[in-house]
């Protein structure tokens, strides 16, 4: 059972990490997800999509920029062969 925490206003709400009955740390919740992301090629999303992948993740996919340069994340920690990535921009939309 998941014990509440107060958000200040009165109202319960969940412990971090959790949905539902869920723990999203656990890769069970994660082995049947297909995710999106946008920007995957930059400092934050290559870090998303990393931590994605050695969760478990089925399927990964980004829409960004190049990313900015060979020594980038992207391409240090082999993200660009974990993933299928599309190079656009989302402000072109």
């Amino acid at each position: 059972m998941i014990k509440p925490i107060c958000n200040g206003f009165g109202r319960a709400r969940k412990s971090p990490g959790q949905y539902g009955n869920i723990q999203i740390t656990d890769k069970k919740f994660w082995n049947v997800k297909r995710i999106f992301i946008t920007g995957n090629t930059r400092f934050t999303g290559g870090w998303l999509s990393l931590l994605l992948h050695n969760m478990g993740v089925e399927e990964v996919n980004g829409y960004t920029l190049a990313a900015p340069a060979e020594s980038a994340l992207f391409h240090i920690a082999d993200i660009v062969e974990k993933m299928t990535s599309e190079l656009g921009n989302i402000r072109d939309y």
